[in-house]
Formats: structure tokens, sequence, C-alpha cells
């Protein structure tokens, strides 16, 4: 913003992050060659879980009014992760399970991306979708059931990149792609919607996880 006469301006007080703050939660586009192991994919899946508490459920990201009507859908290449064949899956949040949709394969997932993502695909392994059911928020928020839901897949999204590192993967945050296409693969209804997707998998990185001082 520009203003029309100066401004008074008041300095704050500094603060340091430590370089590994930066880097590691950083968007990643190169993937390790290798599958991932089933012990930390499982993990990195449970950070979405839904736990239940007090009559209601609790989750380490925000949701209005406790709804978390964003699901997640998953799709894991052939070979990908260990122990988990080629396919589309609801992950179960409440049960920590993977819950099949359909066996598709990487090619249709490859074509719905922008050209230039489809080498960031195939190397990343799985990929991870947040859609919401609109139908959950609607008769409590009205027009504004898709902006609440388009937050708590922000909030997703920072949980992901802010802890990615801590289980060896990487994620990469797709900004748009061809969905409409895949909807009958992923089997969604006409109130559910994309609202957010991401590429993930393992990553080697030279960073320790231990504060480095920038």
């Amino acid at each position: 913003r520009k203003f029309s006469r100066p401004q008074k301006t008041l300095s704050l007080q500094p603060a340091v992050f430590l370089h590994n703050q930066y880097m590691l939660r950083s968007t990643q586009r190169s993937f390790a060659r290798r599958p991932a192991a089933f012990a930390a994919f499982s993990q990195f899946m449970a950070m979405l879980r839904l736990v239940q508490r007090d009559g209601g459920y609790a989750a380490l990201y925000d949701s209005e009014a406790g709804l978390y009507a964003v699901q997640i859908y998953i799709h894991v290449q052939a070979g990908a992760v260990k122990h988990v064949p080629e396919g589309i899956y609801l992950y179960d949040q409440v049960g920590h399970k993977l819950r099949r949709i359909s066996a598709a394969g990487a090619a249709e997932l490859r074509q719905a991306h922008f050209p230039r993502n489809r080498s960031y695909f195939t190397e990343a392994g799985f990929s991870l979708f947040c859609i919401a059911d609109l139908s959950r928020l609607e008769p409590l928020f009205g027009s504004q059931g898709p902006q609440l839901a388009m937050l708590e897949a922000g909030c997703i999204g920072q949980l992901l990149m802010d802890h990615q590192a801590e289980f060896g993967m990487g994620v990469c945050p797709i900004g748009a792609m061809r969905f409409e296409g895949l909807r009958e693969l992923f089997g969604l209804g006409q109130q559910q919607v994309l609202l957010h997707s991401f590429l993930c998998g393992p990553v080697d990185r030279s960073i320790p996880l231990a504060g480095i001082n920038c």
C-alpha cells in the first residue's frame, strides 16, 4: 500500500529462526527413487487422524465447528509404498485405515496434471487430495461453506508441510489440475469438490532436524 504522506513506524524486536526451520518445511520437487516404508507412510498419514474426544473429534489441524468436512483421498502408484497396492483410496481418519475406491493406475492421474507437474508426479509416488463434502457445511454455513472448507484444506497443507521431514517425506502442493475427468474414478458425489492436492514421497535430506543458526 502506498501512503499519501509519511507514516510513523515502530520497529519490532528482532527474532532469530533456525536455518533448518526454513529448509525442512520447504516444497519438495525431487523425490527418492525408492518405495516409501509402510511404517513411515502410516505415521505420516496419522497426522490427519481424527481422535474421539469429549463427544466429538479432535485433530492436529483446525476445522470450523469441528465438522471435519474435508476428506483425504490418496492415489498410490505401483510399488510406491511398501505393502500398499496401486490405486485410489479414501483415508478413514477415525479408523486410521485405507479404503480402496478403485485400482486406477498412474496414467489417468498423470494426464490430469498440467505438463510442468507431470515429472514431479511420476517421481513422487503418492498423492493426497483434500475433497470437501459441501452438503455437510451448507446447512450450517450456507454460501460460506466453500470458503470454510478451503481454510480447513489450508490447515491440512500447513500441517503436512511443517512436519514432512520428521517422517522422511517430501510434499509438493499442486495449485491446479484437470480433476473433473477423474471424478468417476474417485467415486465422488455432485457436492464433493477438490480443494487442494499434494504430491508426496520419500526424500533424502542432508539437513539435520536439529537447529542450525541462520
